[in-house]
């Protein structure tokens, strides 16, 4: 997944060491979640139909007791934004942008996926006021891996 960075038009020196999960740190995953009862039953949303769902909370309220996922930072490296690929980009979890194209037939439309754009899109909500992704700000990017269940 990627962080914002600053954008600047060198390699930002010495912005690996400030990445804020340098490779070997374990990292709990948080995600929208609600507690069934007071037995301390942890449900969670994604993944699941439901009929009748607890009142759900926030990701970024989830204590990491009720977290059933832990990530072990592989590598980290720094890149501009705008050189990512497709498939990174699909690999980031962000939406992909889906383009309709049409010629004068409509029998003659097709509709690429285009996963840099959606990607642009999430960037842009999120840190395009000081860095949109139009300008490739750099950004950590950072391998992980689930750590096994004990």
């Amino acid at each position: 997944f990627f962080q914002g960075g600053n954008t600047t038009d060198a390699f930002p020196q010495g912005m690996l060491e400030y990445a804020p999960h340098p490779a070997g740190s374990r990292c709990w995953v948080a995600e929208t979640w609600g507690e069934a009862d007071r037995a301390g039953w942890v449900w969670y949303r994604a993944g699941t139909d439901w009929c009748c769902p607890p009142p759900w909370r926030s990701a970024a309220s989830m204590p990491r007791w009720a977290s059933r996922a832990t990530v072990i930072v592989e590598r980290v490296e720094v890149r501009p934004v705008g050189e990512i690929s497709e498939e990174n980009a699909q690999a980031t979890g962000a939406p992909p942008f889906i383009h309709e194209l049409c010629t004068e037939d409509p029998r003659e439309c097709y509709t690429p996926t285009r996963w840099r754009d959606g990607l642009a899109r999430e960037w842009d909500a999120r840190y395009g006021k000081r860095h949109p992704f139009a300008e490739s700000p750099w950004a950590w990017l950072t391998w992980v891996r689930r750590e096994a269940e004990p």
